[in-house]
């Protein structure tokens, strides 16, 4: 595992925000490590968008970079290894 610094990790998660989770690329088992209260303000994010969307990936895109947004550099430095880019 490559470690990054600190300037690396804020970059990463500059671009999770930006640019979304998918387009930066993540192992599923992301979702067992994205802490609650960052998940909470993300689902509220698109309760009305969520309807509209038409695949499960578009739904946990979605999620994830929501719950990046939210996060502290704390804990987002403890998943960033599994995002690919």
């Amino acid at each position: 595992m490559k470690i990054l610094t600190k300037k690396q990790i804020k970059a990463k998660k500059r671009e999770i925000v930006n640019n979304t989770a998918l387009y930066v690329g993540y192992y599923n088992s992301v979702f067992n490590y994205l802490p609650a209260y960052a998940l909470i303000p993300a689902i509220k994010e698109f309760a009305e968008v969520i309807s509209k969307m038409k695949t499960e990936k578009e739904i946990e895109n979605l999620l994830i970079t929501e719950s990046v947004k939210n996060m502290n550099y704390q804990d987002f430095k403890e998943i960033e290894n599994y995002f690919l880019n």
